[in-house]
């Protein structure tokens, strides 16, 4: 049970994250719901008792709307954030700050004519699954990293979503880091996928969050990277490409550094949403299942896994079995997982215990999950068996896991929070100076969410007008000229109904008040109820729609 520990911080402005959201149902139904933030939520230390351990915690909220993909990972004492659509913020854990970063390009993911296509706004599509899917890096000294990053994007004459990984080199010198190059698409995944394929078989024809995309070193020139399937599983004559050896999909693949190069590592796997190499240099993995049937495995060179020829789970349409002909909710005839949940709970990272810290978990893995909410400390025997899987409550759906280098815990959730773990001692004996040091060292995490970049922040939110200018207001409104409706440069503060050349209602022409934000809002949200007879259309917007627009407004 977890109780507070020293005093509530309350809320700081937060600096990064008021985040893309598009229009209509780029907005509400797409990342979930969209709220106006007004500030991060740093939390006191909590010390929660498990089996064997006892937990210090402390959550810092970045920001809302930044999870539901994105990752973090450490990269010397930096920790590098990167949010679903591919901001990318910097920190430094041995100080405890944020580090200015306002300068680093958003990831390559061609938002701009993906957001033209139109596909956001069809009532299945879930922009949340078009993301970056995960994040690494690697030190090169000097204050010289290379990050990775597995994300989507959009090929325009193709009218089709990508699956890539894409570089850059990032500089940190003191309180700044900058990009040294652009981004680099190194690897992009063939075939190109389609937002509507011929047939399908799941929630919605486009399956983003079947992905896969963890990426870790595997040796000095290679990565390893997982690639999920995107459900083309072969059912319901929808295309079958985790047996395919031709396609990188459904596999976990070798992958330079530099060129992208390919190869199949190990294949039949789903949804690969957790990687990590232990010390012993076994290759652990996560992924998951269809109904239930979420996987433990341990992944070696050119296995077979079995997806979607066979599965501890079911398909969500028990109409349809999968077609490796044994009895459903059996897996033989591959590779069989080390450990399976069911129910799902949906799992997303893993890592092993390996450090002096948390000393009754030496040698256990913690897996993330986002359905369960929870962290899963599995027990190992000495042949690798799963002796038991205890259940740690935190309530938030969890992105990722990292591990500082003084061996702290950070975890990335869905809803924006970084949650960092520290040692607290065994639950058998009482609290020391030891512990009271990690609590206070906990509590500096606070200072993340202060030393906020003005122009960062308007720069996300420009990202989140436009978008929504562009869907509800384009149309009519040119800059610079008039069309359907006047042009809309310098109307913050420009006399209502004043352009000479443009043809308004006499209820526009004949006010004399000026346009400023309460004025605004009222006529986005209700054109009728201030200008009885207007042509304006209602546009539907929500309140933080009309917030957001406001402020592009004031800038045109």
């Amino acid at each position: 049970m977890a109780f507070l520990y020293g005093f509530l911080f309350g809320a700081y402005k937060v600096f990064p994250f008021n985040q893309l959201m598009a229009a209509k149902h780029y907005v509400e139904t797409k990342f979930g719901s969209f709220e106006s933030v007004d500030g991060g939520n740093v939390t006191s230390v909590e010390v929660q008792n498990t089996f064997l351990q006892r937990l210090l915690l402390k959550k810092v909220q970045l920001g809302q709307n930044i999870g539901s993909g994105g990752g973090i990972f450490i990269s010397g004492d930096v920790l590098f954030v990167v949010t679903n659509k591919g901001q990318v913020f910097v920190f430094n854990m041995d100080t405890q700050t944020a580090i200015e970063s306002g300068t680093i390009p958003r990831a390559p993911m061609n938002f701009d004519a993906f957001i033209a296509s139109g596909h956001p706004y069809q009532n299945d599509f879930r922009m949340p699954w078009f993301r970056v899917n995960g994040v690494h890096a690697e030190s090169g000294g000097s204050g010289n990293h290379t990050l990775f990053i597995s994300h989507n994007g959009y090929i325009q004459e193709n009218d089709c979503i990508t699956h890539n990984v894409s570089r850059l080199d990032i500089n940190v010198s003191g309180s700044t880091a900058s990009s040294t190059s652009g981004w680099e698409t190194i690897f992009t995944a063939t075939p190109c996928i389609e937002p509507v394929p011929e047939n399908w078989l799941a929630a919605t024809p486009y399956s983003g969050h079947i992905s896969g995309g963890e990426i870790t070193t595997f040796d000095e020139n290679t990565l390893l990277v997982t690639v999920g399937d995107y459900n083309r599983h072969g059912l319901n004559n929808a295309e079958m490409w985790a047996m395919d050896d031709s396609n990188p999909y459904g596999k976990y693949i070798l992958m330079d550094k530099e060129t992208g190069e390919w190869s199949v590592f190990a294949r039949g796997t789903r949804n690969p949403s957790g990687l990590h190499i232990d010390g012993t240099g076994t290759i652990w993995s996560v992924e998951n299942g269809p109904m239930a049937g979420d996987e433990m495995n341990i992944v070696e060179r050119n296995e077979n896994y079995g997806w979607p020829m066979v599965s501890n789970g079911l398909w969500y349409d028990l109409d349809y079995d999968f077609p490796g002909g044994v009895p459903r909710g059996q897996h033989s005839g591959y590779i069989s997982p080390v450990f399976s949940w069911i129910p799902a709970v949906a799992p997303s990272g893993i890592i092993r215990m390996e450090s002096t810290k948390f000393e009754l978990w030496q040698g256990d893995l913690l897996v993330t999950t986002m359905r369960d909410q929870s962290i899963r400390r599995i027990r190992l025997d000495d042949a690798q068996n799963v002796d038991y899987d205890e259940r740690i409550e935190l309530g938030h759906r969890i992105r990722d896991i990292a591990t500082l280098p003084d061996d702290t815990l950070v975890l990335f959730t869905d809803d924006g929070y970084l949650i960092f773990i520290d040692d607290g001692g065994v639950i058998h004996e009482e609290m020391g100076a030891a512990e009271n040091e990690r609590i206070a060292r906990l509590e500096g995490f606070g200072n993340l969410i202060t030393g906020t970049q003005e122009a960062t922040e308007s720069d996300t939110n420009n990202i989140t007008a436009k978008a929504i200018f562009d869907y509800h207001c384009a149309v009519c409104h040119g800059s610079g000229t008039n069309a359907i409706g006047p042009h809309l440069d310098d109307i913050y503060g420009r006399q209502i109904g004043s352009l000479e050349n443009f043809n308004y209602s006499e209820t526009l022409r004949s006010d004399s008040r000026t346009w400023a934000p309460p004025l605004m809002r009222t006529f986005l949200t209700n054109p009728d109820s201030e200008f009885a007879g207007t042509t304006m259309p209602k546009a539907n917007l929500k309140s933080a729609e009309a917030d957001s627009l406001i402020r592009y407004l004031e800038n045109l």
